[in-house]
Parts: structure tokens; sequence; C-alpha cells
């Protein structure tokens, strides 16, 4: 036996469970507002419980600044290897030549519920008032935009100002500027707490909305696509870790830590 075979074969069982020894290390571009949110869990339950390092795969999470609207910009310019950011961006980066591809969904559903001022107690109170939304494209405010319809509001009825993130909505919410605002976790759950008064959820109008996906570029796919399998099979893990009902107390601890 040559000491080139010989070699192969220590590396071989010398307990590397995957294809490559050395962790494979993923630029990943996050969202600062969602950085502590409940959307930002799956990473979180990866990490901890230990599916990314099952997997070989190390996550240097990279925070864009500007928000949802910067992430598939960022992953076009190398920046980062892949990026979380909310579907219709990526539509329209795609549409107008970005080479990024949805790799993986994360939340379909999410709720985000629509927060007033303590004395506002109805949708009809809210005509002539100012709503914090976020840009027009985005998934929140069309869920939001729909949700208002639902109740009997149509755009001319109120005034809009675009926040980008829930803690930019709740801060003008808080200020007094905004009469009502929409928030995610934990956001809407904290105002609640402080006496705010929470109108409704999207999900009222919108059951099922693919609101987030994971993007990477084609060529960067196709380039290290093991890489890529075993990063999809770590979140897909974590998401079934947050689902099973065994594990729904650690996954609500892990939420609010």
């Amino acid at each position: 036996m040559t000491l080139r075979i010989l070699i192969l074969l220590i590396a071989a069982i010398g307990g590397c469970g995957s294809a490559w020894c050395e962790p494979a290390t993923l630029r990943f571009g996050q969202i600062p507002s969602t950085a502590h949110a409940v959307s930002s869990l799956y990473l979180f339950v990866a990490q901890k419980q230990g599916f990314f390092a099952r997997e070989n795969i190390a996550i240097e999470a990279i925070q864009i600044p500007g928000g949802t609207g910067n992430m598939v910009a960022a992953l076009d310019r190398g920046e980062v290897d892949v990026t979380q950011t909310a579907t219709p961006y990526l539509i329209q980066a795609v549409l107008k030549g970005s080479p990024a591809a949805a790799i993986a969904g994360t939340t379909a559903n999410p709720i985000y519920s629509l927060i007033a001022k303590p004395d506002i107690q109805s949708f009809a109170e809210l005509k002539g008032r100012l709503i914090g939304l976020s840009l027009p494209i985005d998934t929140i405010s069309i869920s939001m935009r729909k949700l208002l319809v639902l109740k009997g509001l149509g755009d001319a009825d109120y005034r809009v100002k675009e926040l980008v993130g829930s803690p930019l909505r709740a801060t003008c919410l808080k200020s007094g500027e905004c009469d009502a605002v929409p928030l995610g976790q934990p956001e809407d759950l904290l105002a609640v707490k402080e006496g705010y008064r929470r109108l409704g959820i999207s999900t009222e109008a919108v059951a099922s909305f693919q609101f987030e996906v994971i993007a990477a570029r084609r060529d960067f796919s196709q380039r290290h696509a093991d890489i890529m399998i075993h990063f999809v099979r770590a979140l897909a893990d974590a998401f079934r870790y947050i689902r099973d009902p065994a594990h729904r107390d650690d996954a609500a601890k892990a939420s609010s830590s």
C-alpha cells in the first residue's frame, strides 16, 4: 500500500461526517431588525442544537445596514454568500437582472399585529390617521393593506409613513407621531404589555404568505452545491425542531431570550 493511499484511507475513517473536514464558512446576510426577532429563531436553534456543526457548516452572520431592501444587493456585490430576504424584494431584484435565486423558504405565514395608540379602540378610528407601514412592495405592507380593506378602510382613508423594520415603527408609535403600526414579535407583545392596543393581525387577511426566503447567487450555489445541500439540511432540521410539540417549551424560551 502506497503512502498516498494510506493517507486517503485515514482521512476517510478519521471522523469527518461530511465531504470535507474543515467547516465551510458561509457569510450569512442578516436583516438587522430581525436579528433578535422570532423570524431569526431558526438560526439560533440550528446553532444551539448543533445542526450546523453536524453538517460541518460555520455561519458568519453579517448584518446589512438599511433593512430588507438591501439584502439581495449585498448578495450581488459578493459581500455575503447567502442571505435572508423578503420574497418580493428578491423577485424585484431578479426582474432587474440579479443572479440571485431562492434556495429555501423560511417564514411562510408570519403574524404581524396592527398596534395602535391606547385611545384608538377600532379600525374605524384610524380614518384620517397616520399609519407607519413598510415599503409598498413589502409583504408587511401588502398584508396590512389587505387587513385594513377587510375592516373597511381604503388607501385614501389614512395617511402612510414608510418605515422599514419593527423597531423603527415601534419608535414612531411610542413617540406619538404614528397612530398605528404593524409590529412583529416580540415588539407587538411588548407594546400590548405597555398599554397599546392590538386591533388585528395580518393572518386575518392573508392566511398563507411566503414572507421570507434564503437566497444565494446561482453561480455560487452551482460551484458549492454540496455546501448548499448541507446548509439547507441544517435549516430544515431547525424548523422541524421548532415545530415539534416536544420542544415547544425550549423553542418558546429561545424566542424570548
